[in-house]
């Protein structure tokens, strides 16, 4: 358990109850760095909800920006269960541009609302590389990328 990934959580603006217990039951399992691993079914024991809600509010985790998921693989091909990352350290909102956690702007889907971008600080593999630039990343672009990849898997 990581105290500074759990501090960062509550201090987030979700919007939702479900998502928000299911991302602190992610940081309560998290390293420092903000990674852990538990099964879909683990989240949801312990959220006391289903599989299937775990699955949906993960994804509106990952569509507001709090979360990343990644697939993982056992040794012969059989899937594992996903690493969680809470980016907490890496995403400062630009505050010209707004963030779909910001109540101001409105939110994630309001038609009305600009495109929002996140500058995400760069990789140690990126540092090492001499690659020093913050990377700009169109979280509008990337919603619509989540949506078909959703779409395709049937989700």
């Amino acid at each position: 358990m990581s105290v500074h990934v759990t501090s960062w959580v509550w201090s987030q603006k979700i919007g939702d109850p479900e998502a928000k217990l299911v991302l602190l039951k992610l940081a309560d399992q998290s390293n420092d760095e903000g990674h852990c691993w538990p099964s879909r079914e683990t989240i949801a024991e312990a959220c006391e909800t289903s599989v299937s809600t775990v699955k949906r509010r993960v994804a509106f985790l990952v569509e507001l920006g709090v979360l990343e998921v990644r697939p993982r693989w056992r040794v012969g091909g059989l899937r594992s269960s996903n690493e969680y990352v809470i980016p907490y350290r890496r995403s400062t909102v630009d505050p010209a541009v707004g963030s779909a956690r910001d109540p101001a702007v409105g939110p994630p889907t309001d038609p009305h609302v600009g495109p929002r971008r996140v500058t995400q600080e760069p990789s140690v593999e990126a540092l090492l590389n001499h690659q020093r630039a913050p990377v700009e990343i169109d979280l509008d672009a990337n919603r619509e990328a989540l949506r078909k990849l959703r779409s395709e898997l049937g989700l």
